[in-house]
């Protein structure tokens, strides 16, 4: 049995924000060793905690069947990896140019999000 055009679309875009999230993970992981010794327990290690378990709860939604129930905790993570981020470059442990770069993939991560949580909705019993 073959694979439904539909659930190849639907599989490519689950594995589609693993690999986005993974790839933003190891480029901002090099980032947070280079952020000041009197900084790094407080955000560092924050914000790797928090990447690490977003792309653990992203991997249990791809693998589970009832994936909604994953998105609140992985939306959470967003918001704080976000909030952290600014913090960083008000702080100045990143530059500008690297705040961009992560403001602009965790845009695109949102997206895929987004669009991968739409589809993945329990109807709500009325």
């Amino acid at each position: 049995m073959g694979v439904s055009p539909n659930e190849k679309i639907l599989n490519e875009s689950k594995l589609l924000l693993y690999k986005k999230f993974y790839d933003f993970t190891l480029w901002l992981t090099n980032h947070t060793g280079k952020f000041p010794k009197s900084h790094r327990f407080s955000y560092s290690v924050k914000l790797e905690s928090l990447l690490i378990d977003t792309l653990f709860q992203i991997n249990r939604a791809n693998n589970a069947k009832v994936k909604d129930k994953y998105f609140p905790a992985i939306d959470r993570n967003l918001d704080e990896i976000e909030i952290l981020l600014r913090l960083s470059k008000d702080l100045k442990f990143i530059n500008f140019t690297s705040y961009e770069f992560a403001f602009r993939s965790m845009d695109e991560i949102r997206k895929i999000f987004g669009g991968w949580s739409k589809k993945f909705q329990r109807e709500i019993p009325k």
